[in-house]
């Protein structure tokens, strides 16, 4: 019903918002990341789905056959239908949602790369699968156009989660934003000179989103020798439907928190 998206550095407490919602929660733990925050919470109170390594991305070059994919795909499409359906989850948490989205659009490449080889094959039957996979000029990546039906994989997953009444927790990690200006007479991308930030994986996840979360990390470093200070984790709002004041609020990684504060102001959590 509700879907949160939390970007920030690794270790900034971006798992940890998830675990303290009400209910149940699945977590597709894409990254193995899920652990630093586990530990602090009920095992009864969560599930957690770790597939294996992503070893082919590991030797693929771009123009080289993609291998793994589209299997790996469909295994996270499979257990995300699996856990949507089951009435003993009320939150579902992709962890990283990037790793989901970067398997999603390369299974597509692998789909168009395997259709190049059938037509090979198809011309010259005699040869194997391999031998028409070398005699094939392969696609190197998808045309911006095809990145539609990837797209939609996902999105879809956004409206069958609200369609059966179940949050959605988004976790990715951050990059800095690149803006457009002209260097020797050409369009060039660079930076942002204000160090901006931005989420590192699929363009649409934060305006798909109904809160947006930014995290960040504080204390847990000595100085002069002195013991650590405590380490807390904070999130600021970055994106709130409930109304445009609560942006730029910061407040530790808890729903609990995030619910009385929404109720201070006179107002409900969608």
């Amino acid at each position: 019903m509700v879907v949160y998206s939390l970007r920030g550095a690794i270790g900034s407490g971006k798992s940890t918002f998830g675990l303290t919602l009400p209910g149940k929660k699945f977590i597709l733990d894409l990254e193995y990341g899920a652990h630093r925050a586990t530990w602090r919470f009920a095992p009864e109170s969560y599930t957690i789905i770790k597939l294996p390594p992503n070893l082919d991305l590991l030797t693929y070059t771009r123009g080289g056959r993609v291998y793994g994919q589209l299997e790996r795909w469909t295994e996270i499409a499979k257990e995300f239908v699996k856990a949507v359906q089951d009435p003993q989850y009320t939150t579902i948490v992709f962890d990283t949602l990037k790793v989901a989205w970067t398997a999603d659009h390369m299974a597509y490449l692998q789909e168009r790369q395997e259709a190049q080889i059938a037509t090979t094959v198809a011309k010259m039957p005699k040869l194997s699968e391999e031998q028409a996979a070398s005699r094939t000029d392969l696609r190197e990546q998808l045309m911006p156009i095809e990145y539609g039906t990837p797209n939609l994989r996902i999105s879809q997953m956004f409206d069958i989660t609200r369609s059966l009444g179940k949050d959605l927790v988004l976790i990715n990690h951050e990059r800095h934003k690149y803006v457009s200006t002209i260097i020797d007479g050409r369009i060039t991308q660079v930076p942002s000179p204000d160090g901006a930030m931005e989420t590192d994986g699929w363009s649409d996840t934060d305006k798909l989103s109904d809160w947006v979360f930014i995290t960040k990390r504080i204390g847990g470093v000595a100085v002069n020798g002195s013991k650590p200070f405590p380490v807390s984790y904070v999130m600021r709002i970055d994106k709130s439907p409930i109304g445009s004041d609560l942006v730029g609020v910061s407040l530790p990684v808890d729903y609990a928190i995030l619910k009385a504060l929404v109720e201070s102001k006179g107002r409900k959590l969608p």
